[in-house]
């Protein structure tokens, strides 16, 4: 059975390849990923907001915390592998974080431009 994890990724790695080189090349695979995954994040929770009700401030909010959620597991397993001899495999950094957050942006901005013109 596949977990979220193994869906998002096999997501992300189909999009990554829409995404041009010389992006990928400027910022980073792993940044181009977490934005990509902010960004599924993201339009999950828009819909969730369309069909089920839930506050459109969890479709900008909740990319953020599954940033900091996964660079919190990350932290932990490289601590794991730390105490038992072997190499922290993961990088832990922030700017994981704000390229996941970032993910919400163009669902947030696709969201004021329709308001805009149901106004």
């Amino acid at each position: 059975m596949e977990t979220v994890y193994d869906l998002l990724s096999k997501v992300t790695s189909v999009l990554a390849k829409l995404v041009p080189s010389s992006v990928t090349n400027a910022v980073g695979h792993d940044k181009v990923t977490h934005f990509l995954v902010g960004l599924l994040v993201s339009c999950l929770f828009a819909l969730l907001h369309l069909f089920v009700g839930l506050p459109v401030v969890l479709t900008f909010i909740m990319p953020a915390v599954a940033g900091v959620v996964k660079e919190l597991l990350d932290f932990v397993k490289n601590k794991i592998a730390i105490s038992k001899g072997s190499i922290p495999l993961h990088g832990v950094e922030f700017a994981d974080v704000v390229a996941t957050a970032l993910g919400a942006l163009p669902v947030l901005l696709l969201y004021f431009v329709v308001l805009l013109l149901l106004v």
